[in-house]
């Protein structure tokens, strides 16, 4: 947890929006170029990631489902949480 922790303070920081899209973006400095991102270069970047981290792995779509029994269960609407996941 704390590995996803350090990646959203260092989104922060770099002025990278994390309130909208996907958990993880493609970045050109500290712009999110507008082109498609695939869910094969996402699985491969979670997977580096955990890696480095030192945990096991987890596909992409475990986050897909985790977020949105997440904001289900905190109260969100259904248009909210369908327009988070697109």
């Amino acid at each position: 947890m704390k590995a996803l922790e350090d990646y959203m303070a260092i989104c922060h920081a770099i002025k990278v929006s994390m309130d909208n899209g996907p958990l993880f973006q493609m970045t050109s400095g500290n712009r999110v170029p507008l082109g498609a991102f695939s869910t094969n270069a996402a699985e491969a970047h979670l997977k580096g990631y955990l890696s480095e981290a030192g945990l096991s792995n987890k596909p992409l779509y475990s986050f897909c489902c985790g977020g949105v029994i997440t904001m289900a269960l905190t109260g969100s609407t259904l248009d909210d949480i369908v327009d988070h996941i697109g």
